[in-house]
């Protein structure tokens, strides 16, 4: 698997999750997003106080856990506590949002701990229970559950099954976003196709991906015009999907103009993010570049160093 659009080295730079954001329903939701750019302690402090005044049930307040345990690089703690909210269910009278999210993000981190038949079971069990909302909001998460199950499948060789659903959710997000270019819908959009360009490069299907790169382009170049797109979510995608691009070309034999690309890649300030250190790195160990690589060495032993401290803390 590549360093990864599905999965980031620390929960908080990669595409592999919709902007949080997204998901704040009052004034209690958008504190503690706020708080937690700056301050996890605060934040679990502030997530306990909402419980013990009734204002946050104990699913509500268990979900917002699990976000800071991911913000905070601690993957097996955030997955446990999403397991608390699916197992509960209460949150489908609540908020049914944060239960389809809280399937999302198990089933995301359960696979960056290459727990990928668990991480399609849950996909799955989410699935069906999105099935039953007829909503627009129903459709959303039904897109997003079935690309994690392609991506799974994908992972486990089941490649028919993975491309149904990589074209289902592809389809329909397109729909959605053609109905309606709204900020979450585009985001998901792009999030959705750029994770399917990254399931084949990750298996070696480079011509796959080759087919898939024009839906890429076209989703991020939506998503990205948006103007509430972020300046640094928006180099993050673009260029992202460029080293994707680079890997492709490399085993097209283009090699000029794949070390071109990464090259632009690199003077565009992508490298010296966490998540696009990592996928540099990916693209020279595949290019063989192994002095360009080893000059990132230093970096990557230090952020793997970072990742470490995290979990033991």
């Amino acid at each position: 698997m590549t360093a990864g659009f599905l999965f980031s080295c620390n929960g908080k730079n990669g595409r592999n999750q919709l902007d949080a954001s997204l998901l704040q329903d009052g004034a209690n939701d958008s504190l503690i997003l706020n708080v937690l750019k700056t301050d996890s302690d605060r934040a679990f402090s502030l997530v306990d106080s909402l419980e013990a005044s009734g204002e946050f049930s104990a699913d509500r307040s268990n979900y917002y856990r699990a976000r800071i345990y991911y913000m905070m690089g601690k993957e097996a703690d955030a997955e446990s506590y999403c397991e608390k909210v699916i197992e509960s269910g209460e949150m489908m009278n609540e908020r049914p949002e944060l239960l389809y999210h809280s399937y999302d993000l198990r089933s995301t981190i359960l696979i960056h701990l290459k727990n990928v038949e668990k991480a399609l079971s849950n996909a799955q069990d989410g699935f069906d229970i999105v099935s039953k909302d007829p909503s627009e909001l129903g459709q959303h998460w039904r897109a997003v559950l079935l690309h994690l199950m392609g991506y799974c499948q994908m992972e486990l060789g089941r490649i028919d099954e993975a491309e149904s659903c990589f074209s289902q959710a592809y389809i329909a997000l397109k729909q959605m976003a053609d109905a309606n270019r709204n900020y979450k819908t585009l985001s998901t959009w792009a999030r959705v196709t750029i994770n399917i360009v990254d399931a084949y490069t990750a298996t070696g299907q480079y011509d796959k991906a080759a087919v898939w790169m024009a839906s890429a382009k076209e989703a991020i170049h939506q998503f990205c015009s948006s103007p509430e797109c972020p300046e640094d979510v928006a180099m993050s995608y673009r260029q992202g999907l460029s080293l994707h691009q680079a890997i492709v070309l490399l085993h097209q034999g283009k090699r000029e103009e794949a070390d071109l690309l990464y090259d632009q890649v690199v003077a565009a300030g992508y490298a010296d993010t966490n998540f696009g250190l990592l996928e540099c790195a990916d693209y020279l160990e595949k290019a063989e570049r192994w002095d360009d690589l080893e000059a990132l060495k230093p970096r990557l032993d230090l952020l793997n160093k970072e990742r470490s401290d995290k979990q033991e803390n």
